[in-house]
């Protein structure tokens, strides 16, 4: 499930995770996951960033705003087993972090 997203706040990738189960969603603009262990996967949603301007002038008073970062979702699928992993890559420093090794055993 892929989608622009439906809660706020902190907890908004715990409740994505309880209400749609694997997901990636925007919406909030912070780079965080959560997962419920739960079938082979786990339960997990991912909030995946943006990639916009964060100086909003709406959002300026929400402390919530403080937590907006640049990023994006990626992964790679075992098309044999159709495993998955997901990773998130954000900003920090002006530089983006992406994690890179994905070994299947």
């Amino acid at each position: 499930n892929v989608m622009h997203g439906f809660f706020s706040g902190k907890f908004a990738a715990k409740q994505h995770a309880e209400h749609y189960g694997l997901c990636a969603f925007g919406h909030t603009h912070c780079v965080t996951e959560y997962n419920i262990p739960k079938y082979p996967h786990g339960q997990t949603a991912w909030n995946i960033g943006c990639l916009c301007n964060l100086d909003m002038e709406y959002d300026a008073a929400r402390p919530g705003s403080m937590a907006q970062r640049h990023g994006w979702a990626y992964g790679v699928v075992n098309e044999r087993t159709g495993d998955f992993v997901i990773h998130l890559a954000r900003e920090i420093g002006g530089r983006y972090v992406c994690s890179t090794e994905i070994n299947w055993y």
